[in-house]
């Protein structure tokens, strides 16, 4: 139950999730196409953070989306 408020919760008598907050504002980037996920996609996530934050930024994902962009490098 922890995990999933943190990651979904309304914020209202538990933590406001990680996807809640995202809903609807500017943190959101569209993707490069519909039902894709590309190369691009990777940069524009990146060119969206303000560059005062980029320094110490840091990625997290889930280990099949980090196998997808290690095997973008095996088509260049």
């Amino acid at each position: 139950l922890e995990s999933v408020a943190f990651a979904t919760g309304s914020g209202s008598g538990q933590p406001q999730g990680v996807v809640t907050g995202l809903v609807g504002t500017s943190s959101v980037v569209a993707s490069a196409g519909s039902d894709t996920f590309a190369v691009g996609d990777l940069y524009a996530v990146e060119e969206a953070l303000p560059a005062r934050f980029r320094s110490q930024a840091s990625w997290l994902g889930a280990k099949p989306i980090y196998n997808d962009v290690r095997q973008f490098g095996t088509s260049d």
